[in-house]
């Protein structure tokens, strides 16, 4: 090109030749090289300054002159701050220029104004919720944090931040206590304060009642007394009951009077009654005065009355007699101890009994006089211990004029001898009477016993060889006695079965246990039966079979050529009680290891019958075999298997 741009390092002469192709001509030039120079270190102690502040800037590591991009010469010079700007410097001598050196990016907070926000006059009450402060001239320069104090009055006010509040205006939350808002502008090198707008707030006064007494006998009064803290102005004093609830939402509450104080009387003309006060404070001209106060009870009894409807008596010793009071409103207590409105006595001699009706103001008392002259024995028991259905239950007693009763206290005999038929346990009282005496009642208990039934007959059992087998009875009619019996296949005739037996368990019971089922003492078919007798008369249940699943027989050990066939075939090496519901031919590596089971595939075949083959052996079919079977049994499935 016509123009080159180089760096030499060194003394370099350059020549440049035109030329076309009849003629050549050049021109050479020879520039000198000295020693270059590095571009300084600028530095200074920090980036960021406030307003006013002097920065000092200063350059290193520079021959020759330093030249400052701003037009200053010299290794350090100063700046005052006023605005954001930035900055490098170069060296230079009388031969040679360095590269600029890096840029410092200065920056300069502004000068703070905080502007200022709406102001507030007004007095609210207590829940208050402001509406959001204006800013009348927006805060310029650094972030805004809005701050509250609620010892606005203090000479120095505690100012906390509001979190999350940053913006120019904000919106205040329902106040309780008076407040007051300023904004502020900060940054690192400064804060400034808006104007301070405040909220008064009026709390709600605080009213509490007390009562002279929580219990109010007949014909006085009630006083409750009140003390109000805080508010403003003279309120009057709202006085409310609620016969029902003491709960402050309730919608029960009644206004009763306006007073400083509530004299409250009732002449409660029924049981005691616990009536609940509050009281008020509600000025109409001030919406702030609204407080509720505490609640307290008192229970009002009523005037105490006794009525004891019963004549002075002579009864005979022994005698029930049953006195009952009336018309008392509050405790009861006789002077036998009972608590109760009715008492059955028994004297067996002269006696007075006093019944008082009491509360915690009063006690009211009424009496009666009981003469007792010698009384009767009562009657002889002769109704029998229990007696078998389908005969008749009847209960006898030897005596003068019997009186049956259902109970040892009701008044009202029966009107015949008891007699019953359905079974069942009963009891009844019998007493007699010779002149104007009845003796004491006296208590029969006896039993109607169902006739002898089976309720649940045994079932037939199926189980495996050696495993355990339960046969279950129930019956009714009285005290039972069971005794179970068998017959083997190869006996003619039931025989009575123990418990010596050591694979019999239960045999005098419900419930018959046969341990280790298909041995001789319970062999397939073998046949069960219970008797049943209330040594009345006795009852035999159904025949029920055991029938045992088993594998007997042999497998025979094979020493087989390769290539040969195996067979085997239960139905000529075993007997086989019971149907199998799965038959699984198995093998194993070893003793000791565990059974697998064989699939058909290949040369195997018959692996779920009673025959199965493997053809052509091999070295791989050298294992331990054998047959498991799955039978069907009476509690669900049992397995028995072949030797190996």
């Amino acid at each position: 090109s016509a123009q080159i741009n180089v760096a030499p390092i060194e003394n370099t002469t350059y020549t440049v030749t035109c030329k076309n192709s009849c003629d050549a001509i050049s021109k050479s030039v020879n520039i000198t090289v000295v020693p270059g120079i590095d571009a300084p270190n600028i530095s200074t102690s920090k980036l960021n300054y406030c307003f006013g502040e002097t920065i000092t800037i200063a350059a290193t590591n520079c021959v020759g002159n330093v030249i400052w991009s701003n037009g200053m010469i010299g290794a350090n010079i100063e700046i005052s701050a006023s605005t954001n700007f930035s900055i490098s410097a170069k060296c230079q001598t009388t031969e040679c220029q360095s590269p600029q050196s890096q840029t410092l990016n200065i920056k300069v907070y502004p000068v703070l104004t905080p502007g200022s926000i709406a102001e507030n006059t007004s007095t609210n009450c207590a829940g208050f919720n402001p509406l959001t402060i204006a800013s009348i001239q927006n805060p310029s320069g650094g972030m805004i944090q809005w701050q509250k104090a609620e010892d606005c009055s203090a000479a120095n006010p505690t100012w906390v931040n509001i979190s999350g509040e940053n913006t120019a205006t904000f919106n205040p939350p329902a106040l309780l206590v008076s407040t007051c808002y300023r904004r502020m502008a900060f940054d690192s090198c400064n804060s400034v304060y808006s104007n301070i707008t405040t909220f008064n707030i009026n709390p709600d006064p605080s009213i509490t009642i007390m009562a002279d007494t929580d219990s109010v006998c007949f014909g006085n009064t009630l006083n409750l007394t009140k003390t109000v803290i805080g508010g403003e102005g003279i309120c009057d004093i709202q006085w409310q009951i609620n016969k029902t609830s003491s709960s402050q939402s309730s919608t029960n509450w009644k206004n009763i009077s306006v007073s400083d104080a509530l004299a409250f009387n009732f002449n409660n003309p029924g049981n005691d009654s616990t009536f609940y006060f509050r009281a008020r404070v509600d000025c109409i001209n001030s919406s702030c005065n609204i407080a509720t106060s505490n609640v307290v009870s008192a229970v009002f009894h009523p005037q105490l009355s006794i009525s004891v409807p019963f004549s002075d008596s002579t009864i005979c010793a022994g005698a029930n007699v049953n006195i009952l009071s009336s018309s008392c409103k509050g405790e009861i207590l006789w002077s036998s101890g009972e608590t109760s409105a009715q008492i059955n006595v028994s004297p067996t001699e002269n006696t007075t009994y006093t019944v008082t009706c009491k509360n915690s103001c009063d006690a009211v008392s009424e009496s009666v006089n009981i003469k007792v002259v010698p009384g009767i024995e009562g009657p002889i028991n002769t109704t029998p211990d229990s007696v078998y259905s389908p005969s008749a239950l009847i209960f006898t007693a030897n005596g003068q004029s019997l009186k049956w009763y259902e109970s040892a206290i009701s008044s009202i005999p029966l009107s015949q001898t008891p007699e019953v038929t359905i079974p069942g346990l009963y009891t009844f009282w019998v007493s007699q009477t010779i002149g104007i005496c009845e003796s004491p009642r006296i208590q029969i208990t006896a039993r109607l016993i169902p006739e002898l039934a089976i309720v649940t007959q045994p079932l037939s059992l199926i189980n495996c060889y050696g495993n355990t087998s339960n046969f279950e009875i129930s019956a009714l009619g009285g005290d039972l006695i069971y005794q179970w019996q068998r017959k083997r296949p190869n006996e003619t005739a039931f025989s009575n079965l123990d418990d010596a037996n050591n694979y019999i368990d239960g045999a005098l019971t419900e419930q018959l246990k046969i341990k280790s089922v298909g041995n001789a003492e319970s062999p397939n078919g073998t046949l069960y039966r219970c008797i049943i007798n209330n040594q009345i008369e006795e009852i035999i249940s159904e025949e029920v079979s055991l029938n045992v699943n088993r594998v007997q027989g042999s497998l025979p050990n094979q020493k087989l050529c390769l290539g040969n066939d195996l067979n085997f075939n239960l139905n000529n090496t075993h007997t086989i009680t019971g149907i199998p519901s799965v038959i699984q031919w198995q093998y194993r590596t070893g003793t000791g290891a565990d059974w697998l089971d064989l699939a058909d595939g290949g040369s195997i075949s018959g692996t779920n019958s009673l025959q199965m083959s493997i053809t052509e052996l091999t070295k791989a079919n050298e294992f331990q075999y054998r047959c498991s079977l799955l039978f069907n049994s009476s509690t669900g499935t049992c397995t028995e298997t072949t030797d190996l």
